[in-house]
């Protein structure tokens, strides 16, 4: 049962501009849209994915010099999400944004299914809101 999804798009925004936004947590609700809201400490966030505000913890490691984001998301169950991503300069106006979304365990493949065709046009959309926001 596949339970990962791995997309990868080009944006038209320069490496600098879109890494140090999608890096900062603050900005996740501007782009991501399951979240609401990030603590000031950037380790809580509100998200509503499901049709209910929930608290999460989240881990957010950066390096720039990788172009490295990765995000560790511990739901209330004690389950933890993981999305790691890349940005990769092509060139002064070109960035490929890698997201990698590997899925908790879940207790049927239709299930598992399902959340990740969901999962996948979140991503879709937070690739065309970053675009928008910083073009």
């Amino acid at each position: 049962m596949k339970n990962f999804d791995v997309i990868t798009r080009e944006l038209p925004v320069e490496f600098s501009k879109v890494f140090d936004y999608a890096a900062d947590p603050q900005n996740l609700p501007e782009w991501a849209e399951a979240f609401k809201k990030v603590s000031n400490d950037n380790q809580k966030a509100i998200i509503n994915n499901t049709g209910e505000d929930i608290e999460i913890g989240i881990t957010t490691n950066v390096d720039k010099t990788s172009g490295r984001i990765d995000w560790l998301m511990e739901l209330p169950d004690n389950v933890v999400v993981k999305v790691f991503t890349r940005f990769i300069k092509i060139d002064n106006n070109k960035t490929i944004y890698n997201f990698v979304y590997i899925m908790p365990e879940m207790p049927t493949e239709e299930e598992m299914s399902a959340v990740l065709e969901n999962q996948t046009a979140e991503v879709h959309k937070e690739f065309d809101n970053l675009v928008r926001i910083l073009t």
